[in-house]
């Protein structure tokens, strides 16, 4: 890896940071996506276009017209990296298993839908740097796993920001649920 490429891998991983304790920030989405623009990976630059599109769509003066070529350009981006952004272990579960959902917002994951409670998949989501600001995660099913498999959740990056936690049926803020399944 050349000194460039390091001093790149630096500098988003701070705006990342920033980006983490100000998540709303449409400037500050807009810099990441343009620093991300300049990765020499195709991927990474692709989650460039993808945020620029996203912001895009996000503007209320979106001519109707354009607002489809950007959903389209959205939707061809995702299909073509999203096993790249979500990294090996993610994607085994979101791409490739039945039932399993996810929104991409700005380019991080927002939404995650899950059919049922497997540990796997909650250590996977739990790990995942696309999964930093995840606002919503329903787990349809307490099953196979139990609650005890919610446990890597309490250390998970996003915890602070999961505005909804959905446990088959049992829902609300994300610590009052885990406190409930606890029993406490």
């Amino acid at each position: 890896m050349l000194l460039a490429d390091y001093s790149q891998a630096a500098m988003l991983t701070g705006m990342e940071e920033v980006l983490v304790g100000s998540p709303d920030d449409g400037c500050l989405h807009r810099a990441y996506a343009g620093s991300l623009l300049a990765s020499r990976d195709p991927a990474v630059a692709a989650r460039g276009r993808l945020i620029e599109a996203q912001l895009r769509l996000e503007e209320p003066s979106c001519p109707p017209e354009q607002r489809r070529k950007l959903e389209d350009r959205r939707r061809k981006l995702q299909k073509d990296h999203a096993r790249a952004w979500l990294g090996p272990a993610l994607s085994a579960y979101l791409l490739d298993r039945p039932g399993y959902r996810f929104e991409l917002a700005k380019g991080w994951l927002d939404a995650v839908t899950a059919p049922e409670l497997d540990a796997g998949f909650v250590r996977a989501l739990a790990e995942a740097p696309l999964a930093r600001l995840l606002r919503r995660l329903a787990l349809e099913s307490d099953r196979p796993d139990g609650p005890g498999a919610l446990v890597p959740l309490r250390e998970a990056p996003f915890l602070g920001r999961l505005a909804l936690l959905r446990v088959a049926g049992v829902e609300g803020p994300a610590e009052a649920v885990l406190a409930r399944l606890a029993g406490g």
